[in-house]
């Protein structure tokens, strides 16, 4: 019949022997980025057609208009300019449906939640911001900006923390975490991925709210993992990257007033207790007894605070 009948029975042939080894439709489908029904379409009725075509089309062209005129959900054109790439990538599924779970993409579940918290995250919690948060290592508040804007060419809220002026400076991303918790994903942008960070924060129940709160992972300078609490406090509305490079980060001594600091802010962040950190002793044994002398060091600094 032709090139395209070729095609086809080889199309056929392997998608049967995928199956035949355990491998389902719709994952065939989703590696060929195919919507099911078209895989269907294709497999059940456009290239059987093709293959074993009814009497009286004499021509190839006459057989495949008449095989694709059975659907309405393909395009002839496109599939069959497509059709040996179809054919190139089954050959690369190995038949080992296995290997196929353990290379599947880990990342899509964040890209759903990006792009299904999009819409509703760009009209409610953009803006800047002051971020507070307790030292790690210090018995102050550390007080600095905080942008989370909208890129409407990604479809994506963008996060900045900390700016050229500071240390440390972070950028990342933020979607929904579930009904009540948003999500921010830290990476240091100065030393790429040598560190990273985790806000999360409590959903509130109206756009006209002052402040964001919750809780902060992140490293101590001992690069320890650390975890304490973090306030957002909303400022103004989006700003030009150069006019955030321009604020200052400033520190506030713990219990001590301030013109320049909210009082409920610091009386929420002033309790050294809520700062929980590992911390990397001097010759640990890696047995049980360090777990003792983990905590007493801890309850030791907590002290020191």
């Amino acid at each position: 019949m032709g090139q395209v009948r070729d095609q086809a029975i080889e199309f056929l042939n392997l998608v049967n022997k995928l199956r035949f080894k355990g491998h389902k439709m719709n994952e065939i489908s989703a590696i060929l980025q195919l919507h099911s029904p078209v895989l269907s379409s294709m497999y059940k009725t456009v290239f059987p057609a093709i293959i074993n075509p009814k009497s009286g089309l004499d021509t190839e062209v006459g057989v495949v208009e008449a095989a694709f005129d059975l659907v309405n959900n393909l395009s002839k054109d496109k599939t069959i300019r497509k059709l040996p790439i179809y054919i190139n990538v089954l050959k690369s599924i190995p038949e080992d449906r296995g290997t196929i779970e353990s290379s599947k993409d880990h990342f899509s579940p964040y890209k759903n939640a990006m792009a299904t918290s999009y819409e509703s995250m760009s009209k409610s919690f953009t803006g800047l911001f002051e971020c507070y948060t307790h030292s790690a290592y210090a018995p102050e508040i550390k007080k600095e900006p905080f942008l989370i804007r909208n890129n409407s060419y990604r479809k994506t809220i963008e996060v900045r923390k900390g700016n050229q002026l500071t240390e440390h400076s972070f950028e990342g991303f933020m979607f929904l975490g579930g009904s009540h918790l948003m999500s921010i994903h830290l990476i240091d942008s100065k030393e790429n991925i040598q560190e990273t960070g985790l806000i999360h924060l409590t959903m509130p129940f109206t756009r006209s709210f002052t402040i964001l709160q919750g809780i902060y992972l992140n490293l101590s300078v001992a690069k320890m993992p650390v975890a304490r609490r973090i306030v957002l406090r909303k400022v103004g509305s989006e700003c030009s990257i150069d006019e955030f490079n321009e604020i200052p980060t400033c520190y506030y001594e713990t219990g001590i007033e301030s013109s320049e600091m909210s009082q409920e802010i610091m009386n929420y962040l002033s309790n050294a207790n809520d700062i929980v950190q590992c911390m990397q002793l001097p010759y640990p044994t890696f047995e049980e007894k360090d777990l003792s002398s983990e905590k007493a060091f801890i309850e030791q600094m907590q002290v020191a605070l």
